[in-house]
């Protein structure tokens, strides 16, 4: 049945006609036998939509009682079509894109913050970054939204087969793709924070009057996160990744804020089973603090004599050696110290919105959760807007 113009982009012949279902057949079986040999055709097109192209065909290449080889030959010539269509990058950013729309998909404040942090991930002369992106260069996406898919998997926790069928590529591609990112952003991004807690002159310079005030010294407020994972096929590996605490399989983070509310430092990743003294003294954390600098913790953290000489321990006090309650000023004294701490678990709520952290995190992603996670930290660094409410609520103390 003659129709009027052959759907396939780029292809003139104006008619087209109905392969018979015994041909469709034929071409899937040969699809699936000799479709790898085009060059990735099944990353450019769904393999849905190349059978579509053998449903309607140039009326001028169909010949009845079609051989495999005709067949082969004519969906091999439509879907060179296809490919030649597909050779314009597409992007996911583009002028009517709004700032609403970036913050709920990337977890950036706007449009602006996005393309500042691309420029800034793609350096001129960097020759690791150039064979990436060449590496990269077949899925036919720009490198806007190549680190569009890489910040919206982070936000939103997004599947890598849901993130395929929305960019219309490959479950691979998108693996490949948000692992570059998240390599590239974590060499860059360590290249200018590399963990190193600030100054205590720059912690006070930056600190909220009202903290400033009670605790000047402090450079740092510590506190651990954990993100839960899936449970290990080892049963070894099982008992040490099982949380106590949480009564889950987990990962643990040490963060640590300034009294700004700035993420300054963020650990690697540990077992769930470790504990905080643990984490403390694996990550090399207290060799950066020098004479007259305090720390503020939580009560579990008992790591006062792991403190290098003159740096001071701010805690809360506990009810140790059997007293039944607090004196007044003991009572005055945590209720300080507490009250400033809080804003720490604000923070780290603030890196859980990325919801690769909150979600329960796979076997495929558990290997990289400790870049994950400090890309995520520098990521909400780059929000102005929670240092504007801490300081707001430490004025209103």
């Amino acid at each position: 049945m003659v129709g009027k113009r052959c759907p396939i982009p780029g292809c003139s012949n104006p008619g087209i006609f109905r392969i018979p279902s015994k041909a469709v057949s034929d071409g899937r079986r040969i699809l699936s036998k000799y479709g790898r040999q085009w060059q990735q055709v099944e990353q450019h097109e769904p393999i849905s939509s190349l059978l579509f192209s053998l449903l309607r065909v140039c009326q001028d290449m169909y010949k009845g009682d079609m051989k495999h080889f005709d067949l082969l030959r004519l969906c091999k010539t439509h879907v060179e079509a296809l490919r030649n269509w597909r050779n314009i990058p597409r992007s996911a950013i583009t002028d009517s894109t709004s700032d609403e729309n970036i913050r709920s998909q990337t977890g950036l404040p706007n449009k602006a913050v996005f393309y500042l942090l691309l420029e800034f991930l793609q350096s001129p002369g960097d020759t690791m970054l150039t064979a990436i992106y060449r590496s990269l260069s077949s899925t036919l996406l720009d490198t806007s939204t190549q680190l569009f898919i890489t910040l919206k998997k982070f936000k939103a926790g997004c599947s890598d087969s849901m993130l395929a069928a929305e960019f219309h590529v490959s479950e691979s591609i998108v693996t490949s793709i948000w692992k570059t990112w998240m390599d590239v952003m974590h060499n860059k991004l360590w290249a200018i924070s590399s963990n190193q807690v600030p100054s205590l002159r720059r912690a006070q310079e930056t600190s909220p009057p009202r903290f400033y005030a009670d605790y000047p010294n402090v450079r740092i407020i510590l506190d651990c996160t954990e993100v839960q994972v899936e449970p290990p096929s080892n049963p070894a590996d099982r008992r040490i990744f099982y949380s106590d605490y949480k009564g889950f399989h987990s990962v643990k983070f040490l963060v640590g804020v300034a009294p700004c509310g700035s993420i300054v430092f963020m650990s690697d990743a540990y077992p769930g089973s470790s504990s905080d003294r643990a984490i403390v003294v694996s990550s090399h954390l207290l060799r950066q603090f020098n004479e007259g600098d305090q720390i503020m913790v939580d009560r579990g953290f008992l790591i006062t004599d792991l403190l290098p000489s003159g740096v001071n321990l701010i805690m809360p006090t506990g009810l140790w050696g059997g007293r039944p309650q607090f004196d007044r000023a003991q009572a005055t004294e945590s209720m300080g110290i507490s009250r400033y701490r809080v804003h720490v678990e604000r923070t780290i709520g603030y890196l859980k919105r990325y919801r690769v952290l909150k979600n329960t995190v796979g076997h495929g992603i558990k290997n990289h959760i400790s870049k994950i996670g400090f890309v995520c930290a520098q990521l909400t660094n780059m929000w102005g807007v929670f240092n504007r409410e801490l300081t707001e609520r430490f004025e209103s103390l």
